[in-house]
């Protein structure tokens, strides 16, 4: 998990920008092999509740990562 204020605070966004923001994952040797998903999700700065989607949820899928057997 990462977690952390963006780089570029989202008052800053413009719109059709993007911008770069560098997470690391480190994946526990305890976890099995398989398909997992990579999920963001955005915070209200203010309340801390996760912001929601226009379908109601409140992360969106952005890659499937395949772990193998080392």
């Amino acid at each position: 998990m990462s977690d952390h204020l963006p780089l570029v605070p989202s008052s800053a966004w413009v719109a059709d920008e993007y911008i770069t923001d560098d997470h690391q994952l480190s994946i526990p040797p305890h976890v099995p092999p398989g398909t997992y998903r990579l999920v963001v999700g955005v915070y209200d700065a203010e309340t801390g509740q996760r912001l929601r989607l226009p379908d109601g949820s409140d992360m969106l899928v952005i890659a499937h990562v395949r772990l193998e057997t080392p």
